[in-house]
Formats: structure tokens, C-alpha cells, sequence
């Protein structure tokens, strides 16, 4: 069963990211990124209210709050990341955060893959990193090579050893809950918290959701299908595991890219298509 959400957490994941890439052409990245969890909210309310609240444990609260300041101080990063540095400069160091995952689920979780696990991860981790890559960037070492001239880069490595956090306190959150109840208390939460910062990067937000509500709307939609999916796995399978099949979710961003955005299939997404299928393999038939 968690392989099924898994993969299906990777193709909202990719759902998600080709509608911001649309969204993104009519409204500010600020804006999209706060309407992303404020327009998730009354979805995963309506769940919850149709499979009843479950009263959450002591601990939920403390681990709610952590991942909470972990996911503000990540997307802020994220967000200037991406804003600074070119997204194929920083963009491959995402796929590190299944690797840094290893060491936080074994911490705060207690879960270590297995040989055939590790392997897997790994897999997946290269898959996605040289997806990343381009013939005019110069090689495999072009990432390494830019952190020396892009911020971005560095920054991107940081959000994903906070995500790697972030993720074993979302783990936490629903043992002590259930999935829909955290997910919904993280979005509620997040839009509160988020709310100033993106008025002061985009003050004209509200009247950029009036403009393209609907298209923000669906975006909330794909968003609490993701979430429902993700938290759902992570409660039944090792985080390093969902992370990473979810990372593998590239593969239905480069469907989608030739799809819809008629982007081309590159030596260099070739190999990666086979090192994350291979990867995911792995994972799926020997880490059970």
C-alpha cells in the first residue's frame, strides 16, 4: 500500500510543480507558494470533517511546531534560492535531501534502510541530481563547481538538510495524530506564519488571487491530494524510503515537460530516467 501513495505522492509532486510553472507566468512565486497551503486548507478540512477528528497526542504539538519553523525557515530559503541563482543551478541539490534523510530517520526515528535500500536511495539521488545536468553546464561537477559562484546553490544544499528534518517531525506529528489532522493543522498553521512574509515580498497579492483564483484554487487541490498521500506513506513505510520515490517524481515532471511545455529529452534526462526507475526498483522489490 505505501508503494501505491508513494508513487502517487511523486506524480502530485509532479502535478503540483507543472501547475506552479504555469501559475507562475500570471502570478508572483511569493504568491503561489503561500496560495499552494492556504488553498489546501478547506480540502483537507472537508476530509477531516467527512473521516472525523482523532484527538492528537501530547506530543503532536511540540513536533507540529518544530516541523512548522523548519518548513518556514526551508520554503524562505527555498524561495530566495531559486530567486538569486539560475533553477538548473540549484535545483539537482534537492535530490540530496533522501540522502540526509538516512542520518535524521535513523535519529529522530529510529529507521535505517536496508543494503538494498541504501542502494536504491542512492540511485534515485543520482538519478535526480544529473537530471539536473546539461551538456552546456559542463559536466556532472557543475553543481560543485558553482556553489564558488552561486548562493543559490549553497542555500539549496541547506533547505535540503532542513527538509531532511522537517520530514522526520512530519513522521512524528502523524503517529501522534493521523494524517489528515496534521496536514491540515500544518497548512493552517503555515498560511498564518507565511502570510507576512509574502505581503512584504508582494503586497498586491490579494488582488493577483482575485485575478486567478480558480488556477490557484486547483493548485490547493493537487497540493491536499500530495499531502494526503505523503503523510499516508510515511506513517506506514521507512521517510528515506517516500522521500525518495517522491524525488523520483522527476520522471513525471519530464513527462510533463515534453507534454505540456515541449521540452526535450536530453542524453543527460535519459540516464536519469534509468538510474531513478532502477533506484525506485530497488527499493520497492528488496526493501519490504
Amino acid at each position: 500500500m505505501w508503494i501505491t501513495l508513494s508513487v502517487l505522492t511523486a506524480f502530485f509532486y509532479a502535478a503540483v510543480g507543472a501547475w506552479n510553472k504555469k501559475i507562475t507566468e500570471k502570478v508572483n512565486y511569493h504568491t503561489a507558494t503561500w496560495s499552494m497551503f492556504a488553498f489546501a486548507v478547506p480540502f483537507l478540512a472537508a476530509v477531516l470533517l467527512s473521516v472525523g477528528v482523532r484527538r492528537p497526542e501530547t506530543a503532536f504539538y511540540p513536533n507540529c511546531l518544530a516541523t512548522l519553523m523548519l518548513n518556514m525557515v526551508g520554503t524562505t530559503l527555498f524561495v530566495k534560492a531559486i530567486t538569486i541563482s539560475p533553477l538548473s543551478v540549484v535545483f539537482p541539490f534537492l535530490a540530496f535531501t533522501p540522502l540526509f534523510l538516512i542520518f535524521t530517520g535513523f535519529v529522530f526515528l529510529g529507521e535505517m534502510p536496508g543494503a538494498y535500500g541504501i542502494a536504491g536511495i542512492m540511485l534515485i539521488v543520482s538519478g535526480t541530481y544529473v537530471m539536473g545536468m546539461s551538456r552546456e553546464r559542463r559536466g556532472i561537477f557543475a553543481p560543485f563547481v558553482s556553489l564558488r559562484k552561486e548562493k543559490g546553490a549553497l542555500l539549496m544544499i541547506i533547505v535540503a538538510f532542513i527538509w531532511s528534518f522537517a520530514v522526520s517531525f512530519d513522521k512524528r506529528s502523524v503517529l501522534s495524530s493521523s494524517p489528515v489532522f496534521f496536514m491540515f493543522a500544518f497548512n493552517a498553521g503555515f498560511t498564518v506564519m507565511y502570510l507576512p512574509f509574502v505581503y512584504v515580498k508582494n503586497p498586491g497579492f490579494i488582488s493577483e488571487i482575485r485575478q486567478n483564483l480558480p488556477a490557484l484554487g486547483f493548485l490547493g487541490f493537487l497540493m491536499a491530494l500530495l499531502f494526503i498521500c505523503q503523510m499516508n506513506a510515511v506513517k506506514l513505510a521507512l521517510v528515506s524510503y517516500v522521500i525518495s520515490i517522491k524525488r523520483a517524481g522527476m520522471l513525471f515532471t519530464l513527462l510533463f515537460g515534453w507534454i505540456f511545455f515541449k521540452e526535450k529529452l536530453t542524453v543527460y534526462k535519459t540516464a536519469a530516467t534509468v538510474l531513478m526507475l532502477a533506484g525506485t526498483l530497488l527499493i520497492t522489490l528488496k526493501s519490504r
